[in-house]
């Protein structure tokens, strides 16, 4: 393996035969720092040899860096579950992973822990993925994602991937192949599809990585509805085991269900009756523009079908009860092929109507004449002048509607 990467019979001799690195493991163990220190007894390795003091020999820089590259490469095959393959390694790939190396050795979680992500309630599926993203930054004493805890299998299936992989990233690979159980046949028979295996079967970084993911985990969820889920795992911080009761309680197969009526209820329950404290016109759409905007996540996860396109208008138009608001409803609904499809249309249409309302309430309108097709332009007392959007009535659209409801509005004008 050495000589195939440029290194001399002499030195592959001495860290071979007289440092004793002469296995795989051995070679994977080996950090840069430890490398260094190898080379360093290589070339000062002190005492005598042949009756004089022995003169060491010279590592190239070159020859070092391969053997770091070899070292971290060895690592990596184990990173990703695969066993020790020195012949597979030469200098491409150690090309390709140089610059993995150095962003695990340069890493630094203090970033990931101070920007928790938050469980929020009306966003389960948005949460669950800004969880997973958090473990996906934060990297174990190892160097790998911890977020390998977080995959499906505690053994990944045949054809999960390999070292050889390069069609995925390097983390990515870690997160699906990380080991997280002790690597024996005997182990392996005994894990059961769907069960999760009780921590002494873990590897002994697996058992530190589970520990420290189980705390951020309570912390992520301290103070919501995900809380007393994960309680139930305190007395082993068994985070595989929380995180799927978590993710199964709200996101599983029948958690799609239950999430979908609830922000259907959620959307049906809106209403806007007029301003109030802490809740206007704009609160209202963006509830249901939040709403809207899960309900689409939803689909994307599972095989919910979503609203048609005249729903969310019917549903947002149905929740406005303000008076004042009466007569632009009768006008979008005179002109239902225009707006009856186009929710960001409707908002628009009201957005301006709430605007001229409350500048008519804040300004005396001093006149009033005949504008642009469509518009009546205003004056307040100042002189400024105010543009108001129209919708005409035809006289087919106009006698379809019952006297009692041309009364919503004093301000209705028949054609």
């Amino acid at each position: 393996m050495f000589l195939s990467l440029g290194l001399s019979d002499e030195i592959v001799d001495v860290i071979v035969d007289e440092q004793g690195y002469n296995t795989p493991h051995a070679h994977n163990c080996l950090d840069k720092k430890g490398v260094e220190q190898l080379v360093s007894a290589i070339h000062k390795p002190g005492g005598m040899k042949d009756g004089t003091c022995n003169p060491g020999i010279n590592v190239p820089l070159q020859s070092q860096e391969n053997i770091q590259g070899v070292c971290f490469a060895l690592k990596h095959q184990r990173q990703c579950g695969d066993k020790f393959h020195p012949s597979l390694i030469n200098l491409k790939i150690i090309e390709e992973l140089r610059l993995q190396q150095e962003i695990e050795d340069t890493h630094d979680n203090k970033e990931a822990y101070n920007t928790l992500p938050v469980w929020d309630s009306k966003k389960h599926v948005a949460s669950a993925d800004l969880i997973k993203q958090h473990f996906c930054q934060i990297r174990g004493r190892d160097g790998a994602p911890r977020a390998y805890l977080m995959h499906k299998h505690v053994i990944p299936p045949a054809g999960s991937g390999s070292f050889l992989n390069h069609a995925q990233l390097f983390d990515d690979q870690m997160i699906k192949l990380y080991p997280i159980i002790k690597p024996t046949e005997l182990l392996s028979n005994l894990i059961v599809p769907g069960v999760e295996p009780p921590l002494k079967l873990y590897t002994r970084k697996a058992v530190e990585d589970n520990a420290c993911c189980f705390q951020e985990l309570k912390r992520i969820v301290q103070g919501t509805e995900a809380k007393v889920y994960i309680d139930k795992f305190n007395v082993h911080s068994e985070f595989r085991a929380a995180w799927r009761k978590l993710y199964n309680t709200f996101l599983g197969a029948g958690a799609k269900d239950t999430l979908a009526a609830q922000l259907e209820k959620t959307i049906q329950n809106l209403q806007y009756s007029g301003l109030k404290r802490g809740f206007n016109f704009t609160t209202y759409v963006q509830c249901h523009k939040d709403a809207y905007q899960n309900m689409l996540t939803l689909v994307k996860k599972t095989d919910y079908v979503k609203y048609d396109p005249s729903t969310p208008v019917r549903h947002f138009l149905d929740g406005i009860t303000d008076p004042s608001l009466g007569q632009a409803k009768l006008s979008l609904e005179a002109n239902r092929e225009q707006y009856s499809g186009n929710f960001d249309a409707t908002v628009e249409y009201l957005m301006n109507q709430v605007t001229h309302q409350q500048v008519n309430q804040q300004l005396n309108i001093a006149s009033v004449d005949s504008g642009a097709h469509g518009c009546v332009n205003t004056k307040d007392a100042r002189g400024n002048n105010l543009e108001m959007t129209l919708i005409k009535y035809s006289n087919e659209q106009w006698a379809q509607y019952p006297w009692s409801r041309k009364q919503v509005s004093t301000s209705a004008v028949q054609p």
